[in-house]
C-alpha cells in the first residue's frame, strides 16, 4: 500500500439490513392491503431515506480512522463490525435487493446492463474476500449474510436474462445491448457455484429451509406468484447441481 493510502474497513451490515427489513415489511403491508396509506407509509414513512442515510453513514465509517490504542487487542475487538462487509459489497446487495427481489426501483425495468455488470462484480469481489464466512458456525448470521448476497445476485441475473430472451435482446449466452456485451453465462455459472457450496456446506437444500434462511436477513413475505415460482425455480436449479456433482463423486 502507497504511504497515505488507506483502504476501506469492512463495515457493520447489520444497521443496514434492518432498514432494508423495515422498507420490506412496508412492502409486503402494501401488497397485502394496497391502499394509499400504505403506499404512502412504504415511501415516505423514512423508510428508504433512513436507508439512504445508514449507508452515507457506514461508507464514511468504513475510511474512519480508529481512536485510542490501535494496537490494543481489546481495541480492536471491540471495533470490529458485528456482521460484517465490505461497504461496496452490502451498498451493490441493497441495490439488487430493492429492485430484482422488492422490485420498487426503476419502475421496473430491468438494470442497465453495463450497471448490472459493474454491480455484480462489486458482488462477487465482497463475496469472495468473505469466503471464510461460509465455514463459520453452522446457522451464524454471517454465513446467512454470505448466501443472501449470493441469491440475491442470482435472482438479479437470471431476471434480467428472462426479461432479455422474452424481448430478443439476448443472443446466444451473452447480453447485448448497444456496445455492452456480457457473458451472462460466466457469471451465472460463478453465482451458481457459490450457492452450490453454501448448501453443501450447510446441507440445506429444501427451499422452504432456504427461504427461512433469507427471512433472518431481508426477503419479502409476498412474493407475487410468478416471482416465488421463479425463486423456487432457481433454487432447484442449484440443488440440481449438487445433486449431479455428488453422483459424479
Amino acid at each position: 500500500m502507497r504511504p497515505g493510502v488507506r483502504w476501506p474497513k469492512k463495515v457493520d451490515a447489520l444497521p443496514i439490513i434492518q432498514c432494508l427489513r423495515a422498507i420490506t415489511e412496508a412492502v409486503d403491508q402494501f401488497r397485502t392491503d394496497p391502499t394509499a396509506e400504505n403506499l404512502n407509509r412504504m415511501w415516505n414513512d423514512g423508510g428508504p431515506t433512513k436507508l439512504m442515510m445508514v449507508l452515507v453513514t457506514s461508507h464514511i465509517s468504513s475510511f474512519t480512522k480508529d481512536d485510542g490504542n490501535e494496537g490494543s487487542p481489546d481495541k480492536e475487538k471491540l471495533s470490529q463490525p458485528s456482521l460484517q462487509s465490505s461497504w461496496s459489497g452490502i451498498g451493490a446487495t441493497v441495490q439488487l435487493y430493492m429492485h430484482s427481489v422488492l422490485n420498487i426501483t426503476n419502475g421496473g425495468e430491468p438494470i442497465e446492463c453495463r450497471l448490472l455488470y459493474r454491480v455484480l462484480l462489486l458482488m462477487m469481489q465482497d463475496i469472495d474476500q468473505t469466503q471464510d464466512h461460509l465455514s463459520g458456525d453452522q446457522g451464524c448470521l454471517c454465513q446467512s449474510l454470505w448466501f443472501w448476497k449470493v441469491f440475491t445476485g442470482i435472482l438479479a441475473l437470471t431476471k434480467i436474462q428472462h426479461k432479455q430472451t422474452a424481448t430478443g435482446i439476448q443472443t446466444a449466452r451473452h447480453c447485448v445491448t448497444g456496445s455492452c456485451k456480457i457473458d451472462s453465462g460466466r457469471l451465472r455459472e460463478w453465482f451458481f457455484d457459490r450457492a452450490r457450496a453454501w448448501t453443501l456446506a450447510t446441507e440445506i437444500t429444501d427451499w422452504k429451509d432456504v427461504k427461512s434462511v433469507l427471512v433472518r436477513l431481508a426477503w419479502p413475505a409476498m412474493l407475487l406468484e410468478d416471482e416465488k415460482e421463479h425463486a423456487a425455480n432457481i433454487w432447484a436449479e442449484v440443488t440440481s447441481c449438487c445433486t449431479t456433482e455428488s453422483n459424479k463423486t
